[in-house]
């Protein structure tokens, strides 16, 4: 993203239902490296990165209020934004919903776990992900072994996608506003088209 001071890379983390499109809220710290924070609100431009470097595998954090009876993921560390997530059940996959808060929901639930999902990005690149607990409000990084510093199985893109690159310092830091961080969502979903002005305030 680019601002009047500079450019900013920052992780996409949920779709702000209240703003305008072509709004977008970012953190006093991103917003700090493309502009004046006494401003306010500032003209930026950007464009997505496609499969960006991430600081580590795929996790998942259950959403509180989950049970056996209704289920609500969120992944991250997924470096493109999701395009479907799946969960295995009675030997099929079942799509799960996505939320503008960039949870994934099984309405009904889905028993007493242990879970195993099946994420695709918008790349094409599939990631199954197995031994996810319900376990409320704990980051979990599943298919791990030991301290859980072995990534998760990646299959490869089913299309070609642009090289990633390294983020810039303290990028994790840089998140857009809100709640903790969360797989990408794409841009267009609260914005022009890639490159297009819009405009950005901080929280």
């Amino acid at each position: 993203m680019k601002g009047p001071k500079g450019t900013v890379r920052v992780k996409v983390t949920d779709r702000c239902p209240e703003c305008a499109a072509g709004h977008i809220d970012l953190s006093k710290q991103a917003f700090a490296r493309i502009g004046e924070v006494s401003a306010g609100i500032i003209k930026v431009t950007y464009s997505q990165v496609t499969s960006p470097s991430v600081p580590g595998p795929v996790t998942v954090r259950v959403k509180e209020g989950s049970s056996r009876y209704w289920l609500a993921l969120r992944f991250d560390n997924t470096g493109n934004p999701l395009a479907s997530a799946e969960l295995q059940s009675g030997g099929a996959w079942k799509a799960l919903g996505r939320t503008d808060y960039n949870y994934w929901i099984a309405e009904s639930g889905a028993g007493n776990g242990p879970f195993t999902m099946r994420v695709t990005d918008t790349a094409g690149r599939r990631t199954t992900l197995s031994g996810i607990t319900l376990t409320p409000g704990a980051v979990q990084r599943p298919g791990a072994t030991g301290a859980g510093t072995v990534a998760p199985k990646t299959t490869g893109p089913s299309r070609s996608s642009a090289a990633g690159s390294e983020p810039p310092p303290a990028a994790a830091s840089l998140a857009a506003a809100g709640e903790g961080s969360f797989a990408p969502l794409d841009l267009a979903t609260t914005a022009p088209a890639s490159g297009a002005p819009a405009a950005a305030k901080h929280c």
